[in-house]
């Protein structure tokens, strides 16, 4: 097995730091291109030893002599670092201007592509990319207009962050600030494990985001990301007049907000008027708040929360149409019972245990799809054909636990609704006394 001796090189740029390691052999092929293609003085890097060069005091002077001469060569090299040293000390990996550079070639910034996909860090030097205008590398202002552009043509981004530091550095990208200032026709944005209070600046997402996912990103506001480069966020119902100020998510119509850690919804909703779909699946929330403010809504997903109960839910969401509410802790489904254009309703995992529940269901007109698996009230004996009993002549029309009733099922479903309608019409040949006057009690003679 062979042996080598690596040399581990800290570099540093402003705050940030990072560790590059090299065999003595990288540094000869790097000295040699410097030597060729910029002059570099041939006696600069310490000589070549066959003999003794596992020696430990060996190592340590060829380690002092090769830290001289990397210092040597970025001294000479102050003003504008040569290609061939940024790649060896990994610049573009590491330093932003460097690494802004290197995405201006980069094919998802010099061709059509349907779906894009950049991390944070990249992000952050897209960012800071008008910087290159001025840095004295050749091609920098070349290199934005690149940028500039790429940036422009995309339709789709999908943006990771992260917590951890990047590679062998101390940068952690979620605690690195970007904007959108160069995405001018974004449709659809794509946050992950992102730090959203790190958005700068949003106003060109505002301008064109039809649909916008941000799960698993830590939100425990929403105003977090629709507010998220405002000095002001929270804004209670006498602030009204002031949020509807603000600039409006106007082409917004899906927005995505799953497995994050929100407990209710706040005014910043209603900056999205014109929402038709929103996921807040796998919160914190108890209830449905402020959903009065988008007027065009029509499906709601709020699985995996803590809701136990919603009164009156057509008052909020009259329009509605597909509705989940699985995997909460909902006992009773009286407060859905006006959602009158409803078509689908999944409330599978809740804690029905009463089949009079779903007689709740039954005079929605529009209602087409029931997920009920999951309560207790599934456990019952009969229990599809109960259910569907309870919508009367229209249950053939419904689509039970994502399951179209046989025809047995309606057969049977046909002979208990004979026998409530005989039941119902035996009761109402009883008859009936009626008196007019008070009966007297007979007297005997």
């Amino acid at each position: 097995m062979a042996y080598f001796t690596e040399y581990n090189i800290i570099v540093h740029v402003g705050n940030v730091q990072w560790a590059v390691k090299h065999r003595y052999k990288d540094f000869q092929c790097l000295h040699q291109r410097l030597t060729t293609n910029h002059g570099i003085s041939k006696h600069l890097l310490p000589p070549k030893k066959i003999i003794g060069n596992k020696d430990p005091t060996f190592i340590e002077r060829r380690r002092i002599d090769l830290q001289a001469y990397l210092q040597g060569v970025v001294a000479l090299m102050q003003r504008a670092i040569a290609d061939e040293l940024a790649e060896f000390l990994l610049l573009p990996q590491y330093e932003m201007l460097y690494l802004g550079r290197s995405l201006a070639s980069d094919q998802r910034f010099t061709s059509h592509q349907k779906q894009t996909q950049l991390t944070v860090l990249e992000m952050h030097a897209v960012s800071t990319i008008e910087l290159c205008a001025s840095h004295p590398t050749s091609g920098g202002m070349h290199d934005m207009v690149q940028l500039a552009e790429g940036a422009a043509r995309m339709r789709s981004l999908t943006i990771t962050g992260s917590w951890h530091k990047w590679r062998e550095s101390n940068i952690i990208p979620n605690e690195l600030e970007f904007n959108f200032n160069l995405f001018k026709k974004l449709h659809m944005l794509h946050l992950q494990d992102c730090n959203v209070l790190k958005i700068t600046d949003a106003s060109s997402l505002r301008r064109s985001l039809v649909k916008l996912n941000a799960p698993g990103c830590g939100l425990q506001r929403i105003c977090d990301l629709l507010l998220c480069d405002a000095v002001h966020r929270y804004f209670s119902e006498e602030d009204m007049e002031v949020l509807q100020s603000l600039p409006q998510w106007a082409p917004l119509k899906d927005l995505n907000l799953s497995n994050n850690a929100i407990a209710s919804i706040d005014l910043s909703v209603s900056l999205c008027r014109k929402l038709e779909t929103i996921n807040l699946s796998g919160n914190k929330l108890s209830s449905l708040d402020y959903l009065t403010k988008l007027p065009y809504l029509i499906s709601v997903v709020a699985s995996n929360n803590s809701i136990v109960e919603l009164p009156d839910l057509h008052t909020k969401l009259g329009n509605l149409v597909h509705l989940d509410l699985s995997r909460n802790k909902m006992r009773s489904l009286i407060g859905l019972a006006c959602l009158y254009s409803l078509v689908s309703l999944d409330v599978s995992s809740n804690l029905i245990t009463d089949i009079k529940e779903v007689e709740h269901l039954s005079k929605l007109p529009c209602l087409e799809d029931v997920v009920l698996t999951g309560n207790p009230v599934a456990t019952i004996v009969d229990y599809r054909t109960k259910v569907l009993e309870c919508f009367g002549s229209r249950c053939s029309e419904i689509c039970l636990d994502l399951e179209r009733p046989t025809q047995r099922e309606l057969d049977k479903v046909a002979v208990l609704q004979a026998l409530r309608s005989a039941k119902e019409s035996n009761v109402s040949k009883l008859p009936v006394l009626s008196m007019t006057s008070p009966v007297l009690p007979l007297q005997s003679i």
